[in-house]
């Protein structure tokens, strides 16, 4: 398990959040550092693909390319 602690007005906001919503402090947090971690990756994850573009290691197409690719009509076509 894993203990961390806050700085006062982090914690007040948070005991004042869990009061007002009814909800439990430690789930608040969870699905806080759930979130975060999902953006964080997110991020982290991205811009390892735009290193491997920028690079020449990853493979793109135009949206014109795409929409061909899936048999729509492109941007330039309407």
């Amino acid at each position: 398990m894993l203990e961390i602690q806050l700085p006062k007005c982090i914690e007040a906001r948070l005991c004042r959040f869990a009061k007002e919503t009814g909800r439990s402090e430690t789930a608040l947090v969870k699905e806080a550092l759930d979130h975060y971690l999902d953006d964080l990756e997110d991020i982290y994850f991205s811009d390892k693909v735009v290193q491997r573009i920028r690079d020449g290691r990853e493979d793109v197409v135009s949206s014109e390319e795409m929409a061909q690719m899936l048999g729509l009509k492109s941007e330039g076509s309407r």
